[in-house]
């Protein structure tokens, strides 16, 4: 008995140091898997700000192509009602050459 009683202290010796390096993995894995849930909480975050960026970037560009569309609008009316048109026709040869009938007594 005497004989297997070293052998039996080194079976017990390296069965608790086993279990304390068991132990130690098991804390590392948890801690790993917390960073991972957190990791994935915050790639959530991240695609949903991303989603939302980019439904308010496709607005403003609905928004900003709605402008210029009424901006060009807004030049062809400008530019329709200021054109120069043509002269009235007229009987009144005075009113063409821009004399009145004062002026001709004058002279």
């Amino acid at each position: 008995m005497k004989r297997y009683f070293p052998s039996f202290g080194l079976l017990i010796f390296l069965l608790v140091s086993g279990c304390g390096q068991a132990n130690t993995a098991n804390e590392h894995l948890g801690s790993i898997d917390q960073t991972a849930k957190e990791m994935r909480d915050e790639l959530k975050k991240t695609r949903e700000f991303l989603d939302t960026a980019t439904t308010q970037s496709q607005r403003i560009a609905d928004a900003l192509v709605s402008l210029q569309m009424l901006a060009q609008d807004m030049v062809k009316i400008i530019q329709t009602t200021f054109a120069k048109k043509p002269p009235a026709a007229t009987d009144d040869i005075d009113s063409v050459l821009g004399g009145s009938e004062g002026e001709g007594e004058k002279k």
